[in-house]
């Protein structure tokens, strides 16, 4: 198996999950004819489609032969996506456990890292603003309730 079809199945298997865990969203007051959880899912079915491109370009003939050298590019590319695929794997871990608001934040501020950012005082300050301010958003402005984690049960 090629580097393509591996990184399509596993996003296709990400998909699925994510598609039967946007399934599960509860629905809100506010719900219109798409409801809470149809941008989920509609995220869901587009991550399907595109796994589904990328294992179709691992088929076409020619593609599949020998390994090639990644460039530097491709190299950089390749740990920058897992890099992403690994935050949005470890948010989804820990929303349960620290809450949505944490957990966005701490998101935010992994991403800005991430992309060289570092880990400064205003790394954190803006990551804690935007936690603030998607909270208020989701939560108190549009009344969509989202994970207060096991911590504050403590």
């Amino acid at each position: 198996m090629n580097a393509d079809m591996a990184v399509g199945v596993v996003a296709l298997a990400i998909a699925a999950t994510y598609y039967a865990l946007a399934r599960g969203i509860p629905g809100s007051l506010l719900d219109d004819v798409v409801g809470s959880r149809g941008l989920p899912i509609i995220y869901a079915v587009a991550l399907a489609g595109l796994a589904l491109v990328q294992i179709a370009r691992a088929l076409v003939p020619g593609r599949s032969g020998a390994p090639r050298p990644p460039t530097s590019a491709s190299g950089a590319f390749n740990r920058n996506m897992l890099g992403m695929l690994a935050l949005g794997a470890a948010y989804g871990v820990l929303l349960p456990w620290l809450g949505y608001a944490v957990s966005i934040g701490v998101l935010l501020a992994a991403t800005a890292a991430h992309h060289g950012a570092g880990l400064n005082r205003r790394v954190v300050l803006v990551a804690a603003c935007g936690a603030a301010f998607l909270w208020a958003l989701f939560v108190w402005l549009l009344g969509i309730p989202q994970p207060a984690g096991v911590w504050l049960a403590f």
